[in-house]
């Protein structure tokens, strides 16, 4: 919760979202030092603990499927850009674009080393 606290901006889209903020609520209840004593009273006995920190592989869950969901568009918005080619590609047998007048696959085309 102190991570989330250091980026809070960061974390809005998932506080915006009811579902994920109820998966958090048992991190929140056990890991947060800033809770309400509403809510304190939640966590006062052993087996009120226990059931919260049963609830919590299940909200780690939601919230990983929350933010797996936006990374998935931004990493395809990054891979379409990173793979767009800047400027049209040499083919094998057309002049070298260094300039020595040599076909591309015998100046800067050519295998150094063997594979």
């Amino acid at each position: 919760m102190q991570g989330v606290a250091l980026t809070r901006e960061d974390w809005q889209p998932l506080f915006d979202d009811q579902a994920t903020v109820e998966a958090l609520q048992p991190i929140h209840l056990l890991g947060s030092d800033d809770v309400t004593g509403e809510e304190e009273a939640l966590t006062l006995t052993p087996a009120q603990r226990e059931k919260i920190t049963e609830a919590i592989p299940k909200g780690v869950a939601e919230i990983y499927r929350f933010w797996r969901s936006r990374r998935a568009v931004s990493d395809a918005d990054r891979v379409a850009g990173a793979s767009a080619r800047r400027s049209q590609k040499t083919g094998r047998n057309e002049p070298c674009p260094c300039g020595s007048g040599r076909k591309f696959k015998k100046c800067c085309g050519a295998a150094r080393t063997v594979h």
